[in-house]
């Protein structure tokens, strides 16, 4: 109906209804909360009352640093808050679901920007308060991280919440993929993330040891030895594991274990969590790895004993177990001090071993870092990393060499700031090395902003070392020697007077306790001989001037490519292996949008006398819809497969050597299979 200026309108409603508003109604389709996000929100919902929304996006807008994709293809959606122009740290976005019966939940959340706020998780029974289950806050870095959470069994139908604080004035909070469910068999998936908020994540108590930790509150109650503040929320609502150590005898034993774990990786696993341990006489925590064969007996893998003050501090222990099932049990023994305790909370499980002790090269976290802004100009540094934004942000970090690799930044780009980066306390020493790369770039030879570093002895800054001005587009190493009578910390210093365009990164930071700086030197003598090297086959090829020998089959769609026009991880590396940079050349499978599976396939005949050939080769998988590489032997009457690597691998080029019988054999065969429903990943070959 067309509305008229000349004659009278009416507008008539009937028949009006509001479904599911009772006490207790749930519409259908609310327990669908399993979402990737591709085709809307499923069964969760904005609150209203907030003051602002999750958005559904593909990529961020307003130039927020936000991912440049989703979690699940590469490609797809996502939900997102970000801060831009008009928006204020104090302002909050809610998404709720109605109540549910689930216990088991996932998620990937992307915290990322120099001044961002908080992610919450939150469960609320009907008639209850929220209650905080999970948290992080500041940046995570510029990638996408993995959280698995359990709630306890058989309650009320609880109300699920997330819950985003801008907190700042540049960044972006997104989530992704998240799985809600009741479990398998009850049970949920075994925790890799454990912030003791709703649960004990499986951690039980052990029958040989003397007492069983307790799950708590921080600061217990008036005048009871602890934290008086968790580590997760840093207050004194959230929850850790305390030993209650003031309970029990000296010399008595308490201990945690895990249930049964699956074997590690080859390369292990790395425990990381943080421990408060107060008091003269503490006594001592150790982390201990019980192989499932010998269900009694353990062997520390850490330990520390002795009083570390009243604050939270980070540890981390390898645990290689690689052929057989495990556990590991977190043991305190009680020390002979009056006002003694324990506590741990915030654990953490990836994969790979721990970086050494004192070392940090910011791949996984900040390690045992803090970021600590304080004084009106203060800023906080920022954790990303090169597929980031930024005019002089650099282009490789140090560690892999490459855009998808991690480090430590301050950006210069928004009038007078000051940046501090400050370790944990340490104990005195007599000599220590304190090693570190940096990286300076601004425009022109701009002396203003600097980089300074401190050692904070009792109070007192002494001056170590200072750098200023523009020192171009490099990583430079940096070694310096200092000792300490006191317990102390290093301070990371980042300042300028005004706006300026220019960028300080750090990376691998390296704190070598008890060696000095010249020990550390190269002193290996000049060789008398000219060193040799193995004659280069006819079969190698670093695919810099073409294929070599190497032949495709008919239809086979491997292709050379270097990483100039890659934009993203899916689309494959950014950088060569021979050469270390984006002119370097690689062969790369893309069967992306293909829904016929064929073999990709390049061979060589073996050109050699010997009866053995090694066979060496970098290769690159990633993404959940890599299928298998496999390295097969042909001769006149069989094909055998001799090497195979299947799905998703590191974001990295990985290293692969096979020995080969030459003994009637005529070709040695790469070959790469893709799945049909392949959404833009890549398996490479060098």
């Amino acid at each position: 109906m067309k509305p008229s200026f000349h004659e009278k309108q009416d507008v008539m409603l009937d028949d009006i209804t509001f479904p599911y508003c009772s006490a207790g109604a749930i519409p259908p389709g609310s327990d669908w909360l399993s979402c990737d996000f591709e085709t809307g929100a499923c069964g969760w919902y904005p609150d209203h009352s907030a003051s602002m929304t999750w958005k559904r996006v593909k990529e961020p807008s307003n130039f927020n640093p936000g991912p440049e994709f989703d979690h699940t293809t590469g490609e797809g959606y996502y939900i997102f808050i970000g801060t831009d122009r008009t928006t204020d740290p104090s302002m909050t976005a809610r998404m709720m679901s109605y109540p549910q019966q689930a216990k088991c939940i996932s998620f990937w959340y992307h915290i990322y920007g120099s001044s961002i706020g908080t992610l919450k998780f939150k469960a609320k029974e009907a008639e209850g308060d929220e209650t905080d289950i999970w948290m992080r806050t500041g940046t995570h870095g510029n990638k996408w991280r993995f959280v698995d959470l359990t709630l306890p069994a058989g309650g009320p139908p609880v109300q699920f919440i997330f819950e985003a604080v801008l907190g700042g004035t540049h960044g972006s909070i997104a989530i992704d993929d998240v799985v809600v469910s009741s479990g398998v068999d009850g049970a949920c998936p075994p925790e890799r993330e454990c912030t003791f908020q709703a649960s004990l994540c499986g951690l039980q108590p052990d029958p040989t040891a003397d007492f069983s930790w307790v799950r708590a509150r921080g600061g217990h109650a008036s005048g009871v030895p602890g934290p008086a503040a968790d580590h997760t929320l840093g207050t004194a609502q959230g929850y850790y594991l305390s030993g209650n150590l003031w309970e029990h005898p000296k010399g008595s034993r308490g201990h945690m274990v895990t249930t049964v774990n699956a074997p590690t990786p080859q390369s292990g696993e790395c425990w990381m969590f943080w421990y408060h341990m107060g008091g003269q006489g503490v006594g001592e925590l150790s982390v201990r790895l019980r192989p499932e064969q010998r269900s009694t007996s353990s062997f520390p893998l850490w330990t520390i004993s002795g009083d570390q003050g009243d604050l939270w501090r980070h540890g981390r222990a390898t645990v290689l177990s690689p052929d057989s099932p495990y556990q590991v049990v977190f043991e305190a023994v009680v020390g002979d001090g009056p006002g003694r305790n324990i506590a741990i909370d915030d654990l953490l499980i990836l994969n790979g071993p721990c970086p050494p002790e004192g070392f940090c090269d910011f791949e996984m976290d900040m390690c045992d870092w803090l970021n600590r802004p304080y004084g009106p100009t203060a800023v906080a540094w920022d954790w990303t990393s090169a597929s980031g934004q930024g005019k002089f942000v650099p282009d490789v970090d140090h560690t892999t060499n490459s855009a998808l690799g991690h480090y430590m930044v301050f950006d210069a780009y928004s009038g007078e700031q000051t940046a501090h980066f400050i370790s944990v306390h340490m104990a005195p020493v007599s000599k220590c090395c304190l090693e570190f790369w940096y990286h300076m770039e601004m425009w022109f030879e701009n002396d203003l902003v600097q980089l300074s570093v401190y050692i904070n002895e009792s109070g007192t800054l002494d001056l170590l070392w200072s750098q200023n001005g523009n020192q171009k587009d490099v990583w430079h190493k940096m070694m310096l020697d200092y000792t300490s009578q006191n317990r102390h910390q290093i301070i990371f210093e980042a300042s300028c007077p005004h706006n300026v365009d220019g960028v300080i990164a750090l990376d691998d930071i390296f704190v070598r306790r008890d060696v000095a700086c010249s020990d550390l030197l190269p002193t290996t003598p000049a060789p008398t001989t000219q060193p040799t090297s193995p004659p280069v086959s006819a079969m190698s090829c670093s695919f810099e001037d073409g294929f070599c020998d190497w032949v495709q089959d008919s239809g086979s769609a491997w292709s050379r490519q270097n990483g100039i026009h890659v934009k993203g991880p899916w689309l494959g590396p950014l950088y060569d292996h021979t050469a270390e940079n984006n002119q370097g050349f690689y062969l790369l499978v893309n069967k992306s949008g293909e829904e016929k599976a064929e073999p990709a396939v390049i061979s060589v005949a073996v050109a050699t006398q010997a009866d053995d050939i090694c066979v060496g080769f970098w290769y690159y998988m990633l993404g959940a819809s890599a299928s298998s590489l496999d390295v097969l032997v042909q001769s006149k009457n069989s094909q055998d497969v001799v090497w195979t690597r299947g799905g998703s691998q590191e974001s990295e080029w990985l290293s692969a050597q096979v020995t080969i019988s030459t003994a009637d054999k005529e070709r040695v065969r790469k070959a790469c299979v893709c799945l049909t429903h392949t959404h833009k990943r890549r398996k490479i070959c060098r």
